[in-house]
């Protein structure tokens, strides 16, 4: 006579023994409730060492039958899921145009997103204008897209920040750089970057007067 132990929902990462299920009955070879006569809670595992995308039997432990004369098993199955982990991307979603004149302002968006399946923590950004800039005179605003992201929200000059992104959140800035009036730089310069990531760089030309210019 058998009882068994069948997990519903599990959930199993890649190189992770422990197995998280979202539910568990008791029932006996008939398939008939039997949680009356066990006692205890399971714990679950399964082979941490299967390649993600396997299909993992997990077992258990922590249960133990009233009568000794009953035997007790095991019983569920879940996808191996890869490792817990956030995976950002940056994007100039909105680059300067070619050519800028003295006093304009110019307007960035960049965006940086998590595609990963984990939160990224204390991801460090900065932001910072050149050449040409007024960047005393430079605003920008943080949209964080999530009520669990954070970012701040808003600020002047130079970007210095550390973001929260949970997974499948895209934060983005919306940047602000006014020309300076007077300058002897030929060119805008434009800087954005984020912890382990390529930083984005965009510049323009500064003109008194082009043909077509707008």
């Amino acid at each position: 006579m058998h009882r068994l132990v069948v997990a519903q929902g599990a959930h199993v990462t890649q190189g992770v023994a422990a197995v998280t299920v979202d539910s568990y009955s008791v029932v006996d070879q008939d398939g008939n409730d039997a949680s009356a006569l066990v006692t205890g809670t399971p714990t679950w595992f399964a082979d941490p060492g299967l390649a993600a995308g396997a299909t993992a039997h997990v077992g258990g432990t922590g249960v133990v039958v009233l009568n000794p004369f009953y035997q007790l098993a095991y019983i569920g199955a879940g996808t191996v899921m890869p490792p817990q982990a956030p995976n950002l991307a940056l994007a100039l979603t909105q680059a300067g145009p070619d050519y800028v004149t003295y006093g304009q302002i110019v307007d960035y968006v960049v965006t940086l997103s998590n595609s990963g399946n984990a939160v990224a923590t204390n991801v460090a950004v900065h932001a910072a204008f050149g050449g040409g800039a007024d960047v005393a005179a430079a605003t920008w605003q943080c949209i964080a897209g999530s009520t669990a992201a954070n970012c701040t929200i808003a600020g002047g000059g130079p970007i210095t920040d550390h973001v929260t992104i949970p997974p499948g959140v895209s934060m983005t800035w919306l940047i602000h750089v006014p020309v300076a009036a007077s300058t002897p730089a030929g060119t805008l310069e434009f800087d954005f970057g984020a912890d382990g990531l390529d930083p984005l760089q965009d510049s323009a030309i500064i003109v008194l007067f082009r043909d077509g210019f707008d």
